[in-house]
């Protein structure tokens, strides 16, 4: 990754991280949103399909349970906020595909 979407990408993984290891998701469903569509603007130079699966691999990598459930409850109420890949990318969470990130 380049310089300038990893610090974008680098806000959204210590925020993850940080939920992650105290055991607990962010706050609200906008802090998710906006970590999901900060992972998404990082991915968005790659073909579609490239940027949702690397999407969906690092949300399942990185984030708690409990946040990909919260992530999964806000596609429930409609993910009105979630850029195209963001919500293409919770899609394929949701479906449960096991797609590997392209190298």
């Amino acid at each position: 990754m380049s310089d300038s979407p990893a610090s974008d990408s680098a806000l959204s993984d210590s925020a993850v991280n940080d939920a992650a290891e105290n055991g607990a998701a962010p706050r609200d469903a906008a802090d998710l949103v906006r970590m999901v569509n900060q992972i998404a603007a990082s991915v968005a130079h790659h073909p579609h399909d490239r940027a949702v699966a690397e999407i969906a691999a690092h949300v399942r990598a990185s984030w708690a349970p409990a946040m990909r459930g919260e992530l999964d409850a806000y596609l429930d109420r409609g993910a009105p906020d979630l850029s195209p890949l963001a919500a293409a990318a919770a899609e394929e969470l949701r479906a449960g595909t096991t797609r590997s990130s392209p190298a």
